[in-house]
């Protein structure tokens, strides 16, 4: 597992400013191992400079729960496991049927994902949730 250093082409140094050194080290392997203070900085924007990939929505709304739960962690003492954390990342684990049980059975979803005990069901069960109440929410204050 050797690191590779990018190269980036002239028009790409301006966006370099933006993104500390320790992001243009890499694992070569197919996850990238991103240490705890980059996947707490970590942006869309750099995910795709680092990777070469552009991140879908699903990702995008993946990583901003990610870095949530991780301060949430932090701030509590908990132990954060990084293996898991890195594999959180690159996945695009997208659970239909956890998100519909969220958006539709609202907390009675994410407990019954709980109760199935799946990860990636109680995540997006918890997405969704989240995305009705925000609806709930818009519809409410109109």
């Amino acid at each position: 597992m050797g690191c590779i250093l990018l190269y980036f082409p002239v028009s790409a140094l301006s966006d370099m400013n933006a993104i500390s050194p320790e992001f243009l080290s890499v694992n070569t392997s197919k996850t990238h191992s991103f240490t705890l203070n980059q996947i707490i900085e970590l942006t869309p924007r750099k995910y795709k400079l680092v990777t070469g990939k552009k991140m879908s929505l699903a990702q995008k709304i993946s990583l901003k729960y990610l870095q949530h739960s991780i301060n949430r962690k932090l701030k509590n003492g908990q132990p954060v496991d990084l293996q898991q954390v890195n594999q959180d990342i690159d996945a695009t684990d997208f659970n239909f049927v956890g998100f519909l049980m969220g958006l539709f059975f609202s907390i009675f979803g994410v407990l019954i994902a709980y109760l199935i005990g799946e990860r990636s069901k109680i995540k997006w069960s918890w997405v969704g949730f989240g995305f009705g109440a925000v609806i709930l929410l818009l519809i409410l204050i109109r």
